[in-house]
């Protein structure tokens, strides 16, 4: 299965690692996500951010780990948290 794929905070939760390290759901890789739903947790730790997703179907935890010291997390360039 090729281009975009649907995925929701339920099928996220099911899916595992497979042998090259990818997060999988029944055959399928999945990776560059977007997602669309609601922060209910946001948390600035020393070597990452935590944040709590929630959509219709469920919730997940993501975490987006800084490089080194001196950077940022690009994946959060220009985010602002106002909760």
């Amino acid at each position: 299965m090729k281009g975009i794929i649907p995925v929701n905070a339920n099928i996220i939760n099911k899916a595992t690692i497979n042998s090259l390290d990818h997060l999988e759901f029944k055959g399928v890789t999945i990776t560059d996500v977007s997602y669309v739903g609601h922060i209910l947790e946001y948390k600035e730790e020393e070597t990452k951010v935590r944040m709590k997703l929630w959509e219709t179907s469920g919730s997940i935890d993501v975490y987006f780990y800084h490089r080194n010291e001196s950077e940022g997390n690009s994946s959060l360039n220009n985010f602002k948290y106002e909760g």
